[in-house]
């Protein structure tokens, strides 16, 4: 009992870094993630404490259909890269870099270890109390960034420089986490810069909402477990809005709308939908009577990017000064687009972000954001597409991507077939993370940053996947050796 107690406390310090993925230590000018060390020690220990329950597991996980599509990924991946070595776009160490970095440790690693671990950690709630509490604290820390930022107090901007030297090792300056735009505050929290933030409060959002508002109790202490539910909540919107990122509030917006229409259809109870509609009329006049008032001017309030961002979406020098960030996005899109149609099958290479794409972008006619002029002439960070899809076409070819995208598919799809058999707040929390995962794969940007983020939450689904095989395989014998013993037959098989 001892070890399962140290292993999961283990996994969540590893965990931890998982989700801070931006702390890193330099060796000359290659940053080296914590959580690449981290997750590699915890895998080690794991591996030396249960060796036979690993291999079993992992060996049961690779006989099941996403296993074999996983396998298959893995294997195309592999190819796509030595490919890319013998045609000269990946050197020989960039090759090994790219493929232990950004694959093994932040992909795999992040996914096993999850997938092994979270199943013993499912009953005693410890996976839900590391889940709710890394949130509230990430977003404390954005609160705090608000403050620091209006009152110019500096060792806490220091502090929170801490979190993301992983970006200032690569580019060699200090990130704009703590910046003033339109009078207010934009916040980072523990991340590079605030854009990066609102995505993960996108991304992550199903899951807090389904964790806050289940009625179980996650902390034994009433008012504790009160506290952490409504002050996370609550402090969701508040870090999104301060983050000043108009695509991903509008990202967000449409996110709220669509479970908004699924509760209006869902709902047997007429009244909801009446208290729902009349809302939604109540906040149109409100935003009618705003918009036709001659006395407020929007346009001088942080509101003006999200407009900008409208008025310039066909025009993209416009689009270039109103939003540069955006743009530089959307021209990492179309770049990527262009090296997949080069490399339809195989792609480019995992990870490569070399000389085919620097080429590609300054051969380009279309226009350059100023981002993307600098990264691509001073140095080698530019990585292409933020979109999962795109960035899969381009580096893994139509192969790759069918494979992922076919294995997620499967994950997803298995989540689903068991969820009525849960309890409330694993329901919850299966639910929300099958939620944020379509979110990943429907709104991807930054992903590179947040590799790590998305393989545990793909991992966490596939470990609720494989703590059911294992309920229901040994549930007959399970229940027949125990049925005199007076004990409840879930809680003997899920502490075994």
């Amino acid at each position: 009992m001892t070890s399962k107690i140290n292993i999961s406390n283990l996994f969540i310090i590893a965990m931890t870094f998982g989700f801070l993925n931006h702390c890193a230590f330099p060796i000359g000018k290659i940053p080296i993630p914590i959580y690449f060390i981290s997750i590699s020690l915890f895998l080690l220990i794991y591996v030396s404490y249960f060796p036979k329950y690993f291999q079993d597991k992992i060996m049961h996980f690779f006989r099941t259909k996403a296993g074999i599509i996983l396998s298959l990924t893995i294997g195309v991946i592999t190819l796509g890269l030595i490919i890319s070595v013998f045609r000269g776009n990946f050197i020989v160490s960039k090759f090994f870099t790219n493929f232990i970095n950004t694959f093994i440790l932040s992909s795999l690693f992040p996914f096993f270890a999850t997938m092994l671990t979270v199943p013993k950690m499912i009953c005693n709630k410890k996976i839900h109390k590391f889940l709710l509490l890394t949130y509230f604290i990430i977003f404390v820390l954005g609160i705090i960034g608000i403050f620091a930022v209006i009152y110019d107090i500096e060792f806490i901007k220091n502090f929170l420089t801490l979190f993301s030297l992983r970006q200032d090792i690569v580019t060699g300056h200090a990130s704009n986490r703590l910046i003033t735009a339109f009078g207010m505050p934009r916040v980072s929290s523990v991340f590079c810069e605030p854009a990066p933030f609102a995505y993960f409060i996108l991304i992550s959002s199903p899951i807090i909402y389904q964790l806050c508002k289940t009625k179980a109790k996650i902390f034994n202490n009433f008012f504790v477990d009160k506290f952490l539910k409504k002050t996370t909540i609550l402090m969701l919107p508040i870090c999104l809005l301060f983050t000043q990122s108009p695509i991903f509030i509008i990202f967000f917006s449409i996110v709220i709308g669509c479970y908004v229409i699924y509760r209006i259809y869902k709902s047997k109870q007429t009244y909801i939908k009446y208290i729902i509609t009349c809302l939604a009329l109540l906040l149109l006049c409100f935003l009618s009577l705003l918009l036709c008032n001659p006395n407020i001017d929007l346009t001088n309030t942080s509101f003006s990017r999200v407009f900008a961002t409208f008025n310039n979406l066909t025009n993209f020098a416009g689009l270039v000064y109103a939003e540069p960030s955006f743009a530089t996005h959307l021209s990492c899109h179309i770049f990527s687009i262009l090296v997949f149609f080069k490399y339809p099958f195989i792609g480019i290479g995992y990870g490569n972000s070399g000389s085919v794409l620097t080429n590609i972008i300054l051969q380009s006619s279309i226009p350059l954001t100023p981002e993307i002029y600098k990264q691509t002439l001073e140095s080698d960070i530019l990585g292409g597409s933020s979109s999962i899809l795109i960035k899969s076409l381009a580096e893994t070819g139509i192969l790759g991507t069918i494979l992922f995208f076919y294995f997620c598919f499967t994950v997803i799809k298995n989540s689903f077939f068991i969820i009525n058999k849960l309890n409330e707040i694993n329901k919850n929390l299966l639910l929300g993370t099958i939620c944020s995962v379509i979110i990943i794969l429907a709104f991807s940007f930054y992903d590179t940053f947040f590799i790590s983020i998305i393989w545990i939450y793909i991992g966490l689904l596939q470990a609720y996947i494989l703590r059911y095989k294992k309920c229901s395989i040994i549930s007959q014998s399970t229940y027949k050796i125990h049925r005199n013993t007076g004990e409840h037959f879930k809680h003997d098989v899920y502490e075994k």
